[in-house]
């Protein structure tokens, strides 16, 4: 399930608050930060990657003259991304979540105040979710969405729509979460024109294809599939400073038209299209996590076709990468695979070593789910 990049939506916030020149806190970003913003913003575009390193905010951040409230927020805003994103290190991403919280409250202008305090709570629902902490995670998110219901605005609606999707479609509610996409891409268009806005309407797309992917409705999960690919093409021109980023999207897309073609038993456009996401997305500073879940199903593919040695030379590669890069969604996929592929082998003993680890793994994961389908969002 794709999750578009948290640090285009703090660009977003960054951008709703203009930079003032008054010495001042009037609730916007200091001239001194808004410069360190632009900076890290450059060096993701020449990159072509978000923030990875805060070395270099944290030793300016020091120097600045005098932070404004706005100035801290962001910065623990964006200490919540590195976290999240980078590190995977849930207990951090709540202590920024809770910063952010904190100098929220501590706004000087009611306007500054009701953005702030929304995205805290969407950031503190972020962090609850990734602890398993669901109904903490809900109270949050409505938070959030109380404000924009209040503010009648629809992109801190469409924020919170979104994360509505997304547990729909963990819980299994395919069609539900699809419903939700459609309503959040619909209130996307009151974002600010630019990168951030498109960016996430392509994910939506993409949403709502693999929510009836999941539901067994193929013609409509390949018809927005198809409208996500052509909606990134018709904006190559457009972004061509952030090129990457845009091919990342289309490796996450590739994979997705494989698994269709897949599961309608078209094996060799289904073979090349999951080759063609896997080297986009294996590249480093490309979407690393998702060319792993497509080289799972990859080798699933090889699996049904009997290609047991393709199946061998792929799960073998993949571990390499797993074990540098952990991804517990395709930890539990991959020994099952080997189990199945030393069974095959009648290499028994090997075959319930790796068994028993995905069993371990699969129990976990079940428990996990259950726990997050015996709460009711509504």
């Amino acid at each position: 399930m794709r999750t578009y990049a948290l640090w285009l939506c703090l660009a977003f916030f960054l951008g709703v608050q203009s930079c003032t020149d008054n010495k001042f806190d009037t609730g916007d970003y200091s001239p001194h930060f808004k410069a360190i913003f632009d900076t890290i913003s450059r060096y993701a575009e020449i990159r072509k990657q978000p923030l990875t390193d805060t070395r270099y905010l944290d030793s300016n951040f020091k120097k600045l003259p005098n932070p404004f409230i706005n100035d801290w927020f962001r910065f623990y805003g964006l200490h919540f991304v590195y976290e999240k994103k980078v590190t995977h290190n849930v207990k951090k991403t709540l202590m920024y979540a809770d910063s952010m919280m904190l100098m929220a409250k501590k706004s000087v202008t009611k306007k500054q105040y009701q953005l702030n305090f929304a995205e805290a709570n969407f950031a503190t629902g972020d962090a609850y979710f990734d602890l398993s902490q669901y109904n903490d995670a809900y109270k949050c998110y409505y938070q959030g969405y109380f404000i924009g219901k209040n503010l009648i605005n629809n992109e801190i609606l469409a924020e919170y729509t979104y994360r509505m999707g997304m547990i729909l479609f963990k819980q299994n509610h395919y069609i539900k979460a699809a419903n939700y996409f459609k309503i959040s891409y619909r209130q996307s268009m009151a974002y600010k024109d630019g990168f951030r806005a498109f960016y996430q309407r392509q994910e939506l797309l993409g949403n709502i294809g693999e929510s009836y992917k999941n539901a067994n409705m193929l013609d409509s999960a390949t018809f927005y599939f198809t409208t996500a690919l052509n909606y990134i093409n018709a904006n190559n021109d457009r972004f061509k400073d952030v090129a990457n980023l845009l091919e990342i999207a289309r490796g996450v897309i590739y994979g997705d038209q494989g698994e269709v073609a897949s599961m309608t038993k078209n094996y060799a456009p289904a073979e090349q299209l999951f080759k063609k996401s896997i080297a986009i997305n294996l590249k480093k500073g490309n979407d690393n996590h998702d060319a792993q879940l497509t080289e799972i199903k990859l080798s699933h593919l090889y699996l049904a076709q009997g290609k047991h040695e393709k199946l061998f030379n792929v799960l073998k590669n993949l571990r390499v990468q797993l074990d540098s890069l952990s991804n517990e969604d395709a930890e539990p996929n991959w020994n099952n695979l080997m189990s199945t592929y030393y069974a095959h082998k009648k290499n028994y003993a090997k075959a319930l070593y790796y068994l028993k680890i995905y069993s371990a793994l699969k129990d976990s994961a079940i428990r996990k789910i259950n726990s997050l389908k015996n709460t009711d969002v509504n």
